[in-house]
Protein backbone atom coordinates (compact mmCIF):
# COMPACT_ATOMS: atom_id res chain seq x y z
CA UNK A 1 0.00 0.00 0.00
CA UNK A 2 2.79 2.04 0.91
CA UNK A 3 3.97 2.61 -2.85
CA UNK A 4 1.05 3.70 -3.69
CA UNK A 5 0.50 6.54 -1.34
CA UNK A 6 3.99 7.90 -3.08
CA UNK A 7 2.75 7.37 -6.29
CA UNK A 8 -0.30 9.47 -5.66
CA UNK A 9 1.21 12.31 -3.73
CA UNK A 10 3.84 12.24 -6.06
CA UNK A 11 1.38 12.35 -9.34
CA UNK A 12 -0.79 14.98 -7.82
CA UNK A 13 2.46 17.18 -7.17
CA UNK A 14 3.87 17.12 -10.19
CA UNK A 15 -0.33 17.59 -11.93
CA UNK A 16 -0.25 20.71 -9.69
CA UNK A 17 3.86 22.16 -10.87
CA UNK A 18 4.87 21.85 -7.31
CA UNK A 19 8.16 21.62 -6.07
CA UNK A 20 8.48 19.13 -3.26
CA UNK A 21 8.66 22.29 -0.71
CA UNK A 22 5.26 24.04 -1.77
CA UNK A 23 3.67 20.50 -2.09
CA UNK A 24 4.82 20.02 1.74
CA UNK A 25 3.67 23.58 2.51
CA UNK A 26 0.45 22.50 0.61
CA UNK A 27 -0.63 19.44 3.24
CA UNK A 28 1.04 20.95 6.14
CA UNK A 29 4.33 19.45 6.38
CA UNK A 30 7.92 20.04 6.32
CA UNK A 31 9.94 19.91 3.21
CA UNK A 32 12.35 17.63 4.91
CA UNK A 33 9.85 15.25 6.36
CA UNK A 34 8.38 15.41 2.93
CA UNK A 35 11.44 13.97 1.12
CA UNK A 36 11.87 11.63 3.60
CA UNK A 37 8.75 10.48 3.23
CA UNK A 38 8.78 9.97 -0.24
CA UNK A 39 11.82 8.25 -0.42
CA UNK A 40 10.54 6.05 1.71
CA UNK A 41 12.86 6.69 4.94
CA UNK A 42 9.52 7.40 6.66
CA UNK A 43 5.62 6.48 5.56
CA UNK A 44 2.92 8.36 4.75
CA UNK A 45 -0.16 7.81 7.34
CA UNK A 46 -3.40 7.90 6.21
CA UNK A 47 -3.87 11.42 8.48
CA UNK A 48 -1.57 12.81 5.19
CA UNK A 49 -3.73 11.01 3.21
CA UNK A 50 -6.82 12.61 4.81
CA UNK A 51 -4.44 16.65 4.25
CA UNK A 52 -3.74 15.64 0.72
CA UNK A 53 -7.47 14.67 -0.26
CA UNK A 54 -9.04 18.15 1.60
CA UNK A 55 -6.47 19.81 0.25
CA UNK A 56 -6.49 18.56 -3.41
CA UNK A 57 -9.76 16.60 -3.85
CA UNK A 58 -8.37 13.93 -5.84
CA UNK A 59 -10.53 11.44 -7.52
CA UNK A 60 -11.81 8.90 -5.51
CA UNK A 61 -11.04 6.10 -7.93
CA UNK A 62 -7.37 7.28 -7.37
CA UNK A 63 -8.30 6.76 -3.76
CA UNK A 64 -9.75 3.85 -3.99
CA UNK A 65 -6.63 2.17 -6.30
CA UNK A 66 -4.11 3.69 -3.53
CA UNK A 67 -5.27 1.93 -1.08
CA UNK A 68 -5.98 -0.72 -2.14
CA UNK A 69 -9.85 -0.93 -2.70
CA UNK A 70 -10.13 -2.37 -5.69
Amino acid sequence: MENRIVDVFEMIREENNLSMTAMAREIDMSQSVYSRKVSGEYSFSLDDLRNLIIKFNPPLELIKKCIGYE
